[in-house]
């Protein structure tokens, strides 16, 4: 995914937040998926 640069849009990031999530589903997140795209949407140029 990120060689192909699926982090550089807001859809490509949700799948691979989402994966992230997935992969440790039961681990303790500092934060949460929300937090992260609002991060994402406000302060970087997707």
């Amino acid at each position: 995914m990120m060689k192909q640069e699926k982090h550089k849009n807001l859809s490509g990031l949700r799948k691979i937040i989402n994966l992230a999530f997935k992969m440790n589903a039961s681990g303790r997140r500092r934060y949460s998926k929300r937090d992260i795209l609002n991060f994402a949407t406000s302060q970087m140029k997707i």
